[in-house]
């Protein structure tokens, strides 16, 4: 019996948020990792932000702690200011150049699902099962959700 194929060419773990939509994993501009720990502020000694293509918007994902920032203003070389207080010295983090249309998803451990669908309507999704989720929406609220695990897919 033949059975259908889903073909991704990207996912990354989603990191929920009530203000963020999800990131393009095609548009990473870089990983690193924090060097400083300085308020609503990312330091990388390491890079030069002013070079590599980052701008305002980009959004952050802090992969130690699974939380999620946008850059607000470029202060220097190495420090960018963000819009949330996310990042720590020694905390590994991915900086995206923007926002992605709208992915798949699937659900580790089953809960409540807020979305943002790609057309903008907010809609939550009771107890849904753990699996494949055959929704296209571009944001996963924080708030509301007690889904977990969950991976995006392009």
């Amino acid at each position: 019996m033949p059975t259908q194929k889903l073909q991704v060419e990207r996912a990354i773990n989603v990191i929920p948020s009530d203000t963020i939509n999800l990131p393009d994993p095609a548009k990473k501009i870089l990983n690193s990792t924090a060097t400083t720990t300085t308020a609503n502020k990312l330091v990388d000694s390491t890079k030069d932000f002013t070079t590599n293509g980052t701008a305002i918007g980009n959004i952050i994902y802090n992969t130690s702690t699974s939380l999620v920032a946008t850059v607000t203003g470029i202060d220097s070389a190495t420090t960018l200011s963000i819009s949330a207080d996310i990042m720590l010295d020694t905390n590994a983090y991915v900086l995206y150049a923007s926002a992605a249309p709208s992915a798949l998803f699937f659900i580790g451990v089953a809960g409540d699902l807020k979305v943002t669908t790609y057309g903008g309507e907010e809609v939550l999704f009771t107890a849904h099962p753990a699996g494949y989720a055959p929704l296209n929406v571009k944001r996963i609220w924080s708030t509301t959700t007690t889904a977990t695990n969950i991976i995006a897919l392009w």
